[in-house]
């Protein structure tokens, strides 16, 4: 079955706010903020859930969290709050240690710094992410 209401809050945007919602779309270098103004927008022209899910790629609970997010917190609501996403892995110590092995090895041997930080801290790293620990 193929829904055909819209998901519009219960008021228009202002034009003020449509104008900030339509800047944030056009310009911030976040994806994600980008992607849920946009979804924001086109709930306020009325497209309707499954044309949501079409143009944005997302599910319908996903476009429902935007628009409760939106309800309640308005611009702040598009962005991910603190703790979301996944934890570090390493803290910044960690990422000074493993420097200062690589500087002591001189061989840019990443092998052996993976088994030096799987036996100091028992945490299983790939070539990339010591590598990118690296640069």
């Amino acid at each position: 079955m193929i829904e055909t209401r819209s998901v519009r809050s219960h008021q228009k945007l202002n034009p003020e706010t449509s104008k900030m919602l339509w800047r944030i779309y056009r310009h911030s270098n976040n994806y994600r903020v980008r992607t849920r103004a946009q979804c924001i927008l086109l709930m306020d022209s009325e497209y309707t859930i499954q044309e949501l899910i079409i143009i944005l790629g997302v599910n319908r609970k996903t476009i429902y969290n935007w628009k409760n997010n939106w309800l309640e917190y308005k611009l702040v609501g598009l962005y991910s709050r603190v703790g979301r996403g996944r934890k570090k892995i390493l803290n910044s110590e960690q990422k000074e240690q493993i420097k200062l092995w690589e500087k002591q090895l001189q061989n840019n041997s990443k092998q052996i710094i993976i088994e030096k930080i799987r036996n100091e801290w028992g945490i299983t790293l790939s070539k990339d992410t010591v590598t990118r620990v690296l640069n």
